[in-house]
């Protein structure tokens, strides 16, 4: 373990502080490879490496949140703590959605007026 790295992390929303399940996580090197990657589990919580020390750029996105991304120096032997609270974003979120009305009188399923 002396030479390589570890994180442990936690990710969580600006919206009632809560847990972000299966948010993706990829931690990407100074030459824009991703060098380790996972999703986060139903406590919001992660684990990335073991990996080579040096200098990391974290990625976190997932639905209705802006992405973050957090830089990183990481050193050989030790395990970084990171947490991280994403911005609740619903701008593109589609919540109501009303088909057209069906021969039959019915309202049918669809995408022809959709409200925010």
């Amino acid at each position: 373990m002396g030479d390589v790295a570890f994180i442990i992390g936690e990710a969580r929303s600006s919206s009632h502080n809560r847990p972000l399940e299966a948010a993706r996580v990829r931690l990407v090197d100074a030459t824009g490879d991703v060098r380790d990657s996972t999703f986060t589990d139903a406590t919001g919580a992660f684990v990335l490496g073991p990996v080579a020390p040096g200098d990391y750029r974290l990625h976190v996105n997932t639905l209705v949140h802006q992405a973050a991304v957090h830089l990183l120096a990481l050193r050989a032997g030790i395990v970084d703590t990171v947490r991280l609270r994403l911005k609740y974003d619903d701008r593109f979120v589609i919540s109501d959605c009303i088909g057209p009305i069906m021969p039959d009188g019915t309202q049918g399923f669809g995408s022809q007026f959709c409200r925010p």
